[in-house]
């Protein structure tokens, strides 16, 4: 238990290295938590704005469902895991090809960001 949760602490604390990802059109900025398609500013809801970019920051990386929800939900999160599920739908119908990537599933292990361009 401790392992992992030191694992997870080294994870967040890269993350925050990298301020600012890109999927295709979508720019993403952890420090003002603002995201912009071209020069649009997006309103996005926070665990969106999480998962986007958690999910951008390793474009073409599977992630398991674990990781994610560990990731975005915390580490002691207890909820249920069709959360991650309706989140990804949610930016699925809230993105499309043309803005230049997709977020593609992987059965029976979790999701991967592919950009498009």
């Amino acid at each position: 238990m401790l392992v992992m949760r030191v694992k997870a602490l080294l994870r967040r604390y890269h993350k925050l290295t990298d301020q600012q990802v890109r999927a295709g059109r979508l720019t993403l900025d952890a420090d003002s938590h603002v995201a912009r398609l071209g020069e649009t500013p997006i309103e996005l809801p926070l665990k969106e704005f999480d998962l986007l970019f958690l999910l951008a920051g390793n474009k073409g990386r599977t992630l398991t469902r674990e990781i994610i929800l560990e990731e975005v939900w915390g580490y002691d999160y207890d909820g249920n895991s069709r959360t991650l599920d309706v989140h990804i739908n949610r930016l699925r119908d809230r993105f499309g090809a043309e803005d230049g990537f997709r977020i593609v599933t992987v059965r029976g292990l979790g999701y991967r960001l592919e950009d498009l361009s």
